[in-house]
């Protein structure tokens, strides 16, 4: 998009000087409109046909303030936040995608609250939260749940919960079709995770986790 604006002031200046006296009123309104354009034009204007935080900074902005929100809803075990922020991003007019991806997140949100309510599952049950958001396959949240866990962690544990990042990681990447990079964390994951299975919680089986 930058291109096209720094053609369209290009294009103005050249034509603006190569005019004849009588058509500089003409080009200097080329050259207003233009201006006016690529300072104007907004973020999103062109439609989002696929719902893609790699490629399209709503959409990213969107998957990190629903995923936040869910970390404040688990240790308050209500969703109040999480649809908070899906009423601020679903009105009738938002794009079809962003109002499915939203949707689908609060569904799969409310499971997991409700998980939490019903078995009275604490929040600093770090890896039966994790169990919990991988089986509804809420990959780019455990990487939200754990980064913090893992940012005061030493030794073993900061490693395992690396790894767990890491193994999330690949998820979030093939869902959008990142492969390479997919591989590549993958390949870490699974490597700390089979090192360190013997230390890992007796309900976390590692073989569907990779």
């Amino acid at each position: 998009m930058l291109s096209v604006h720094r053609r369209a002031r290009r294009g103005a200046y050249h034509t603006e000087n190569n005019c004849e006296h009588g058509a500089i009123n003409n080009c200097h309104i080329f050259y207003m409109i233009c201006h006016l354009f690529s300072n104007n034009l907004p973020i999103n204007s062109h439609k989002i046909m696929r719902f893609d935080p790699f490629q399209n900074r709503l959409c990213r902005k969107i998957r990190n303030e629903l995923s936040e929100s869910l970390m404040g809803a688990i240790h308050s075990r209500d969703l109040a936040p999480s649809n908070a922020v899906a009423q601020k991003y679903a009105p009738e007019s938002a794009e079809e995608c962003i109002n499915e991806y939203i949707s689908n997140r609060i569904e799969r949100y409310s499971v997991i609250i409700n998980q939490i309510q019903s078995t009275n599952i604490a929040a600093d049950e770090t890896y039966i939260i994790v169990l919990l958001l991988w089986d509804k396959e809420l990959f780019f949240e455990i990487h939200e749940w754990l980064e913090p866990k893992w940012l005061k962690a030493k030794g073993t544990e900061k490693s395992i919960l690396q790894a767990f990042i890491q193994a999330a990681g690949t998820y979030i990447l093939l869902e959008y079709s990142r492969d390479k990079g997919a591989r590549k964390m993958a390949a870490k994951a699974v490597a700390t995770m089979l090192k360190y299975a013997k230390l890992l919680p007796d309900f976390l089986d590692t073989e569907l986790l990779i």
